[in-house]
């Protein structure tokens, strides 16, 4: 999702990441810079990184003025690939961390840790507009199915006047320290209630209950196994195979999740990707199919404390107030901040939608094939796993083909994560339960799935603007996912985090002036 800026005098589209907090842009236009700090600093993404020097420009977002903001002018990535086309960089819209900023990390270690000049976009316009609410709210739109764009909203400062009545609902503290996290108290399908048997990183969670990671910059969630398998066993004539599901494409499920006291129903469409791929079911055929796979993977977050990752599937049938808190109680790791969520699905009427929206996709891509049909060539899923290039990491158990009926509840495995903090993001590997990911891969978790919010229609008040956010995809859209060929990685990815490895601080320093 990507949301239109100017910085310097020149206009960006860059990328939404709730689940980090820097900004940095990478772009051969001229830029406007107010001052250099001399520091050449690094973004670490596990194996790779982004790279440059930390400047200062003028930063312009929807009614929001910021005469000096900190950015990194990244002039190398070590990566073969770039950013998705028509972006040119990512906007964190988390806290002023050391987890997460290390433009403010590497400020303070040259310049004290008094300086306030590597603060975050957000935080500077929340500091210059004290009568504003210190927050910003996100409600990810849904498209027709065969649609190429979908609009949504990115608020800074008010709640959207359909959605005032979140200012009321129920506030989730943060779950976890740096991130917009909270407790999920549980799931259903079909009726069929969760309690989640794997055991959350977090000890004073209660039993039963896991951490969820709100994250706009995640396509498809990541959630444990025990997860998953309820998920898709309920769901008639689902395949489970090297660990991913793979779902009838008609098929679907009422699923709820529960946060906060409140009910949170998903949209069938969210449940399962539909993707056309060319398959080889023998060495010397090559055949045209459509199929679909669960949307929710399995997969066990590396982030300390983190039990799952509530990615765009989900954050589509929930409009979300991300709340900083008040002065008094806000911290640089997010101390006092809170979520409010409303519920944007009617599952009713999502369940009509569901059914006719996919059947007309169906018909236009046409070469469908039932797991079930799979299934009957020898090594058939096994082919097609490995064709979709780490889709999902190697079950716990084998990589034995097990099918669901109406009603059944999934196998779990009791994945105990370490919980320790690492520093990740990502590499060319494709194995989603590596420790690290590809640079290319953390970008491409904004583009398998969901390309970018191509911000466009801004409406700007005083204490309220609006971005329209844009779904772009690279094929098809069916109400929300996108089709295409799959040559990428599908998994949930990482996204950086700051550690005791990360690269040694090194730069010739230059004193700041205004």
């Amino acid at each position: 999702y990507t949301v239109n800026i100017t910085l310097g005098g020149q206009q960006f589209n860059i990328l939404l990441d709730s689940g980090s907090s820097d900004l940095w842009i990478q772009t051969n236009q001229s830029v406007k810079i107010v001052n250099d700090s001399g520091i050449v600093a690094q973004i670490s993404y596990g194996e790779g990184f982004v790279e440059g020097p930390i400047q200062f420009a003028e930063l312009k977002l929807g009614a929001y003025t910021v005469p000096s903001q900190a950015f990194l002018n990244v002039n190398k990535v070590t990566t073969s690939q770039d950013l998705p086309s028509g972006t040119q960089g990512i906007l964190g819209i988390a806290f002023d961390s050391a987890l997460l900023d290390s433009t403010e990390l590497y400020l303070k270690h040259f310049w004290g840790n008094d300086t306030t000049l590597g603060r975050t976009p957000l935080s500077n316009i929340l500091n210059q507009n004290t009568s504003a609410v210190p927050a910003f709210d996100v409600s990810l739109g849904r498209s027709g199915d065969l649609d190429e764009y979908s609009a949504g909203l990115f608020l800074i400062g008010e709640h959207a006047p359909q959605n005032q009545a979140v200012e009321s609902a129920p506030q989730l503290p943060q779950a976890v320290e740096g991130r917009w996290s909270a407790i999920v108290e549980g799931l259903s399908v079909n009726g069929h209630n969760y309690t989640f048997k794997t055991k959350s990183k977090v000890t004073t969670v209660p039993q039963g209950q896991l951490v969820g990671f709100l994250d706009t910059g995640t396509s498809l969630p990541e959630v444990p196994e025990d997860v998953a398998d309820f998920i898709y066993s309920n769901i008639d004539g689902s395949v489970k195979n090297g660990g991913v599901w793979f779902v009838p494409c008609e098929s679907g499920a009422n699923s709820t999740w529960y946060l906060g006291g409140q009910a949170f129903p998903m949209h069938p469409l969210d449940l399962t990707v539909l993707s056309p791929i060319i398959w080889s079911p023998t060495s010397d055929a090559n055949v045209n199919i459509t199929f679909c796979f669960g949307a929710y993977q399995i997969g066990t977050p590396p982030y300390q404390g983190v039990d799952m990752v509530l990615g765009d599937n989900f954050l589509r049938n929930v409009y979300v107030s991300f709340n900083f808190g008040p002065d008094i109680d806000r911290t640089q790791n997010g101390t006092g901040s809170f979520m409010q969520l409303l519920s944007v699905t009617q599952e009713d009427t999502a369940w009509v939608d569901f059914e006719r929206s996919r059947m007309e996709t169906m018909m236009v891509l046409g070469n469908y094939i039932d797991p079930a049909v799979i299934q009957q060539f020898p090594g058939g899923l096994d082919n097609l796993s490995q064709q979709l290039n780490g889709l999902a990491p190697a079950p716990t158990n084998g990589t034995n083909s097990t099918s669901s009926s109406s009603g059944a509840s999934g196998s779990s495995a009791d994945n105990e994560a370490d919980g320790e903090s690492r520093v990740l993001g990502a590499v060319e590997s494709s194995s989603p339960s590596s420790d690290s990911d590809s640079v290319v891969s953390r970008l491409d978790k904004y583009g398998p799935v969901i390309i970018g919010l191509l911000g466009a229609n801004v409406g700007v008040m005083l204490l309220l603007w609006v971005i329209s956010l844009v779904v772009c995809t690279r094929g098809v859209m069916r109400r929300g996912v996108q089709t295409r060929n799959l040559p990428a990685n599908y998994a949930p990815v990482s996204f950086k985090d700051k550690g005791s490895d990360d690269p040694e601080y090194s730069a010739h320093v230059h004193n700041y002036s205004d």
